[in-house]
């Protein structure tokens, strides 16, 4: 047969052909025709001297963006797409990138570039050995400030004093590559291609750091030293252990100055250990040491004496820094002249 019905009245094809399916109730009947169409054939499998449609060969690569640039620290991402000899895309093709040169810009094995110091670099997109390049221009951060310190100091004249200045970008962060150019406005002082200012005239100046069109300003005053008031004379035998006291007082400043922990204890045989100790820390930490010290009273008694000084500290750790501060050192007389054993 052609075809089947169940009794609910569903047909199914058994074989190509027609029939007739007629249904009946309460003494009426209606026919329907039915056509059973065979399947198609199957396609015809390809014979072995057919061989299958090769993929189309990649004519060329295209790179998007094609002049890209970048902030150094920046990232952006490349696209590399294979075409036929038609121009037409050629999906699902593998890429391989290289950077001509790596201490200027990297790039990613899925084109991810990332820009490290001003300067160009080629990146180049290779797909079934066809390659394109573009050029990656790798732009410095732009100095945003400049940062200058001390802000304000008052020197002698011939009195040096080291300036430091650093560019800063938008988010305050340090730019150390960039070069600083220093100048002054006025005549009190002179500033060196470093940013040693010294004191030339009494006045005022404007000491100027520059770094690509941005600047900051320090003021320096220029001042004559205070005037020291002349010491009544004395007689001959207390002004001559007046002046060996100085003169003992001065060797220990100079000593100070040295960082020299055996000339310190020369100058001040009554150095304790843990005096040295705190010394040779503080040695280590500072540049550009200097220390003015001034006997303002001498007091003897026999082979002993003390004496009240003024001492004026500066150095330097990360930025200029003064002392002003007084001590009492006890002395005793001894065969070579007066020698410091306590200060307090």
């Amino acid at each position: 047969g052609v075809a089947r019905v169940s009794r609910g009245g569903i047909s199914t094809a058994v074989a190509a052909g027609f029939a007739q399916i007629t249904a009946r109730a309460a003494g009426h009947s209606a026919t329907v025709g039915v056509t059973v169409n065979a399947p198609p054939p199957p396609p015809p499998s390809p014979s072995p001297s057919q061989p299958r449609a090769r993929p189309a060969a990649v004519a060329g690569v295209r790179i998007s963006p094609n002049s890209p640039t970048v902030l150094a620290g920046g990232r952006f991402q490349l696209q590399a797409m294979a075409v036929d000899a038609g121009g037409a895309a050629l999906a699902n093709r593998a890429t391989a990138w290289r950077a001509s040169d790596a201490s200027i810009a990297t790039v990613s094995p899925n084109g991810l570039v990332t820009g490290l110091r001003a300067g160009s670099a080629e990146i180049t997109a290779t797909i079934d050995a066809v390659s394109a390049t573009v050029t990656v221009s790798v732009t410095a951060i732009p100095v945003a400030s400049v940062r200058i310190t001390p802000v304000d100091r008052t020197i002698q004249p011939g009195e040096t004093l080291p300036l430091s200045a650093v560019a800063l970008d938008g988010g305050g962060t340090e730019l150390p590559d960039r070069p600083i150019v220093w100048s002054v406005s006025g005549e009190a002082v002179s500033v060196s291609a470093t940013g040693e200012v010294t004191g030339v005239a009494v006045g005022s100046a404007a000491v100027t750091a520059t770094s690509e069109s941005r600047s900051a300003t320090a003021t320096i005053t220029v001042a004559e030293p205070p005037r020291r008031e002349p010491r009544p004379a004395a007689p001959r035998d207390e002004a001559s252990d007046t002046e060996q006291i100085e003169a003992a007082i001065e060797r220990y400043a100079r000593a100070i100055e040295s960082r020299n922990l055996d000339r310190l204890r020369s100058a001040y045989p009554g150095l304790t250990q843990q005096q040295a100790d705190a010394w040779q820390a503080f040695f280590e930490t500072v540049a550009d040491l200097s220390i003015s010290l001034t006997v303002t009273a001498v007091e003897t008694t026999g082979d002993l004496a003390t004496a009240d000084v003024e001492a004026v500290q500066e150095f330097r750790t990360n930025r200029q820094a003064r002392r002003n501060f007084t001590f009492r050192a006890t002395l005793e007389r001894a065969a070579s002249g007066w020698r410091i054993t306590r200060i307090q």
